[in-house]
């Protein structure tokens, strides 16, 4: 039954807060437990309310940004990755035309589109420019030092990351490492294809380069 409390965030019925949410959500908006409860769960007592965003946070179907658990529902923040916008095109652009340090594409048997919306919620809080949409982020590793861009991408099956240090300190390896480790619990179920590249042309496998250098 809890799930199905939860899945109100996405009903599209006429009835659904779904188009609503989503249009709340434009912009990089958040959305406050209040109007979560009025839209979702308007007869929920605030005690229940509470333990339904403790769900759906734990269950990585959303996220909460720059507020507490113990705050006002009224002020707590929240963002829901599957109804955020599908892609912030000017800003994208900007990002995708700066050169970075190295390109990685992990490619899947199949990919579910909620593995992208776990990692928009997985790097929101390394996230203060609020840089995310519904396919991918934009954010900076603090202990790797390296700002880092993911998309994925379900008809190719793939997610594209993009990795640039920050000054003499950035640590690309750790920064790659981080990301794997973002993306442990898929690699456990699938057998996923990396792929790296320096230019975004010409892509190589790791064991390749194990060899060449052998």
């Amino acid at each position: 039954w809890i799930i199905e409390i939860a899945y109100k965030l996405f009903d599209p019925g006429p009835r659904g807060p779904r188009a609503i949410l989503e249009q709340l959500q434009l912009g990089g908006k958040p959305i406050s437990g209040d109007v979560l409860r009025k839209l979702c769960w308007p007869e929920a007592a605030r005690e229940e309310v509470a333990f339904y965003l403790t769900f759906i946070t734990g269950s990585e179907l959303a996220f909460e940004y720059d507020s507490r658990e113990d705050a006002p529902l009224a002020e707590r923040q929240f963002f829901i990755p599957a109804l955020l916008p599908d892609r912030p095109a000017s800003l994208l652009k900007q990002l995708l035309a700066e050169p970075w340090d190295l390109y990685l594409e992990f490619e899947f048997p199949w990919l579910h589109r909620a593995l992208s919306e776990r990692l928009v919620v997985r790097t929101a809080s390394r996230n203060p420019a609020r840089c995310w949409w519904r396919s991918g982020a934009h954010w900076f590793d603090e202990k790797a030092q390296c700002n880092l861009l993911f998309e994925s991408d379900a008809q190719t099956k793939t997610i594209r990351v993009r990795v640039k240090r920050c000054g003499q300190s950035g640590d690309v390896p750790n920064a790659v490492a981080r990301v794997r480790a973002l993306l442990r619990d898929a690699e456990k179920q699938q057998q996923v294809t990396l792929w790296f590249s320096s230019n975004n042309k010409h892509y190589a496998r790791p064991e390749h380069l194990e060899v060449a250098r052998q």
